[in-house]
């Protein structure tokens, strides 16, 4: 089945769509985050393998711990959203591996015997899948603000329940405030990026 989204989809997704920086206190519901996930899920990674966790960051002792590991610049922006997500790469995630994909169950082994090529599948999955989220955040009509600049050393040590989780960026979610969004940047055209490959 091949089809193409309308104008309205492109331009929530993509083209009118910005990068949030400061929230209404609309509250997103677990609920929309499982509707957001149930849609998303179905984005291709390698071997169907799906690393990456969300964790879910309210107003609180957490958040109080996210603005501690955020650069000077991001702290407002935690401390503005209703919600932030910390999203992690899940070590163990080859032991879904038998149930999402048909050679799963022989390549897990694989997997469990390399830690550093599971490491390495584990995180550029997990940022393939975030690439998802934000589009699929979007198509569901909530704001993102997609950050780094945090010590994800000290997030890893405060508010990740174990060592199989890596941490590697934060996202504010929800209704986008009227001082939301600063002046769109410029992007490269496609001669800059789309290139021959070859020596």
């Amino acid at each position: 089945m091949s089809f193409v989204i309308d104008q309205k989809a492109m331009d929530a997704m993509f083209l009118e769509a910005h990068s949030a920086n400061a929230y209404t206190d609309y509250e997103v519901t677990d609920q929309e985050l499982a509707e957001v996930w149930d849609l998303i899920k179905w984005g291709p990674t390698a071997m169907n393998n799906q690393p990456m966790r969300m964790f879910t960051v309210r107003p609180g002792a957490a958040q109080d711990a996210l603005i501690e590991a955020a650069m000077d610049t991001n702290k407002s922006k935690v401390k503005s959203a209703n919600l932030n997500l910390i999203l992690a790469a899940d070590l163990d995630f080859h032991t879904y591996l038998a149930s999402q994909h048909p050679h799963g169950e022989g390549f897990a082994p694989v997997l469990e015997a390399n830690a550093p090529m599971r490491q390495d599948w584990a995180i550029s999955n997990a940022w393939l899948q975030a690439g998802y989220l934000v589009a699929g955040l979007r198509a569901h009509g909530l704001a993102v603000g997609p950050m780094l600049g945090f010590d994800f050393d000290k997030i890893k040590a405060t508010l990740m329940p174990s060592e199989r989780y890596l941490p590697f960026m934060v996202t504010g979610v929800g209704h986008p405030d009227v001082e939301a969004y600063y002046p769109r940047g410029p992007r490269l055209d496609a001669s800059s990026v789309i290139l021959p490959a070859g020596k």
